[in-house]
Order: C-alpha cells, then sequence, then structure tokens
C-alpha cells in the first residue's frame, strides 16, 4: 500500500508539484525529478531497514512483517521529511544508484514475467488436452498474444509518429531496436531451435518491451521529443 502511495505522490510531485506548492520556486524540494528522488530514498531508506530487521528465522522477523505498523508509519514519515534536507549531491549519487540497480530489477520483471507466461500457457494447453485434444483453449492462447502484438505494433507506430521526430535519432534508433528485437525473439521462439518456445510468453515480453520503451521516450529530457 506504501508503495502505491509514495508512487502517486511522486507523480504529483513531478509533474503538479509546482502548481500545488505554496512556495513554487527554485527552493521547492518536493517538486519535479528532486521531489521524486526525495520521497523514493525514504522509501528504499525505509525497505531497507525492513529487510535488516527481517533477517533470519525469528519471531521477531515475522512480528516485522506482520506488526509494528504505527512505528513503520512513524518511520516513513521521518524519513520523507528528513529527504528535504538531503543535498543535491546526495541526490545524484542516489539518483546515479538507482539507474544501475533499476537494470536489475527490469530483468527480474522479465524473468517474472516469462514464468508467469509460460504457466499461463500450460494451463491453457492442459485443458485443451482435458477435452479430448479441442483446440478451444489453444484458440484462446492464440487470439490473446494476436491482441498482445497488435497493441504492441499499434504502440511501436504511435512512438515513430510522435516521439521519433527529426532530429530524434536515439528515439528513432531505439524504436528500431525494439521493433527488430521483438520480431527476432518471436521468431526464435517459434522455430525448431527453441524447444519449449511458446508464441505467448513471446507475445507478452514483446508489450512489455514496448511499454519499457515508451516510458524512456516519454521521460527524456529532450522535450522536443517526448
Amino acid at each position: 500500500m506504501a508503495i502505491f502511495v509514495a508512487t502517486g505522490a511522486a507523480l504529483a510531485a513531478k509533474y503538479w508539484g509546482r502548481s500545488i506548492s505554496a512556495n513554487a520556486n527554485e527552493s521547492c524540494r518536493y517538486c519535479g525529478d528532486a521531489g521524486v528522488m526525495r520521497i523514493f530514498f525514504g522509501m528504499a531508506c525505509l525497505h531497507f531497514l525492513l529487510a535488516v530487521a527481517t533477517i533470519g528465522d525469528t519471531r521477531f522477523a515475522a512480528y516485522m512483517h506482520t506488526g509494528f505498523w504505527f512505528a513503520k508509519v512513524v518511520l516513513l514519515t521521518g524519513l520523507l521529511v528528513g529527504g528535504a534536507f538531503l543535498p543535491l549531491r546526495g541526490l545524484l549519487v542516489f539518483g546515479e544508484m538507482c539507474r544501475w540497480v533499476a537494470m536489475l530489477f527490469l530483468l527480474f520483471q522479465v524473468v517474472a514475467l516469462i514464468d508467469l507466461a509460460y504457466s499461463w500457457n500450460e494451463s491453457w494447453r492442459s485443458r485443451d488436452d482435458e477435452l479430448a485434444g479441442e483446440w478451444r483453449w489453444r484458440g484462446s492462447i492464440l487470439a490473446v498474444a494476436f491482441a498482445l502484438y497488435s497493441v504492441s505494433l499499434a504502440g511501436i507506430a504511435l512512438m515513430f509518429e510522435y516521439l521519433a521526430a527529426d532530429g530524434c535519432a536515439l528515439n528513432t534508433a531505439l524504436l528500431a531496436c525494439t521493433l527488430v528485437a521483438a520480431v527476432g525473439f518471436t521468431a526464435l521462439s517459434v522455430s525448431p531451435v527453441a524447444e519449449h518456445g511458446a508464441i505467448l510468453a513471446s507475445a507478452v515480453v514483446t508489450a512489455y518491451v514496448v511499454y519499457i520503451a515508451y516510458s524512456a521516450l516519454a521521460s527524456a529530457p529532450d522535450v522536443g521529443c517526448n
């Protein structure tokens, strides 16, 4: 729950911080990208402390997962308030650390999505096997995959139209790489080379990669290209 609240607060700070702040000037500490980093610095510190407190299979560690809610709220509030006093240099160091950790997080998300898609695929295929080989659920797999690919291709086309204007060579290159990778990995997954390939898993990963590409391009600092 705290993560959703923090995400909402971070979005408000990034896009509407200066308009809702009574101190909407350069000294506004919870406005723009700096506000986002201060909020998630507090969240990162909270979860790091909780991770340390729950090391080991102890009664205290178990209770830390389910109790001490008032203390957690007070601690998070203190960390968020304390983030306002974090100097700009400290924010830049924290932001650079987040860039590297985010790559590991994205890799973990891809692995989790692939596992989910394979489980989904096997579940629906097994239902067809129980129906004496009917293609009712296999048809559903193809329909979902087709829908995901359609949305992904439409997203890429829209990004080429609105986020790859003249002079935005990096955006164009990123979108081209995304499209080539999606086609290449899809072809590989349905070829004899990939013995356990599944079109549904490829469609899920393709949709996720297209979303990541949009998120990256929309967050680019060059306003003329996003």
